[in-house]
């Protein structure tokens, strides 16, 4: 069974494109989700948290600051983009 990071990675593999270098590297996520102030969020195929067994279609990082979260990293797997729920 894949954990939370290797479904982080499956998406961020394909959801940007090598050329521009926006990628994260599976050990800059992983150095990241160990801070106590960073969270994400895994998304489905029906825009919920899927299912240990499911592949995550899309994701978002985040780093709370104080009383404010800031948006690190946000992607979503091309096939799912500009789909109705």
């Amino acid at each position: 069974m894949k954990d939370d990071l290797d479904r982080i990675m499956e998406v961020m593999e394909v959801a940007f494109d090598p050329t521009y270098g926006e990628a994260w590297t599976r050990r800059q996520v992983s150095d990241g989700l160990v801070l106590p102030s960073t969270h994400y969020i895994l998304a489905g195929p029906d825009g919920a948290h899927p299912a240990p067994e499911a592949p995550a279609t899309g994701f978002a990082l985040s780093r709370a600051v104080l009383v404010e979260e800031e948006l690190l990293l946000l992607a979503v797997h091309p096939h799912y983009r500009r789909q109705e729920l």
